[in-house]
C-alpha cells in the first residue's frame, strides 16, 4: 500500500485514502482484535500517537474530508 492519509494535504506526500481503503484498514483492526481474543488476551490497546494514521483522522489539519470519515 502506498503512503496514505485521510486527505490530500499539499505539503504532505501521501495519497488520500479511498472509502474502500478505509474499510480495509477497519477490517484489519477488527481481525487483529479477533486474533487477540482467540489467543486468550483480555483486551487490546489502539495506538493513536501523533503521526500515525488513526491520529490523522482526528486531526483537523490532516483530515479535511467531507464524507462520513471527516
Amino acid at each position: 500500500m502506498p503512503v496514505v492519509a485521510p486527505s490530500k494535504i499539499s505539503d504532505y506526500k501521501a495519497k488520500e485514502m479511498t472509502k474502500t481503503e478505509i474499510l480495509e484498514v477497519i477490517e484489519a483492526f477488527v481481525q487483529g482484535i479477533k486474533n487477540a481474543k482467540e489467543a486468550g488476551f483480555d483486551g487490546v490497546q489502539i495506538h493513536m500517537a501523533h503521526g500515525y494514521l488513526l491520529s490523522e483522522f482526528v486531526s483537523p489539519r490532516m483530515n479535511r474530508r467531507k464524507d462520513e470519515w471527516g
